[in-house]
């Protein structure tokens, strides 16, 4: 799940910087001559919202694989010095999954 996150997270700022990029350069090229340095055409077209809101769940993904993994390893760690039994290793990475 979290190399999954992380790729789909890369995938949605990808796309998200793609539509703003054409989002900016429709604006700049085919509205009237007033509206050119104005970005009034692009939001209207409903362009930048969806390249924010694509971003804004890219870095949700990628900020939760990064957190996933590290708790994981922090399991493991505790597993391996003992800390914990493989029991409780295997309730706290379900926990873990669920969350």
């Amino acid at each position: 799940m979290g190399t999954l996150s992380l790729i789909f997270g890369i995938i949605c700022i990808v796309i998200a910087l793609t539509i703003f990029i054409y989002a900016m350069l429709f604006t700049f090229f085919l509205h009237e001559p007033e509206m050119k340095w104005s970005v009034i055409g692009a939001f209207g077209s409903g362009y930048l919202v969806t390249a924010a809101v694509i971003g804004v769940i890219g870095v949700y993904l990628i900020f939760k694989y990064d957190f996933d993994e590290k708790k994981l390893e922090i399991l493991k760690e505790r597993l391996a010095k003992g800390e914990i039994t493989k029991e409780e290793f295997e309730n706290m990475k379900k926990d873990l999954e669920n969350s």
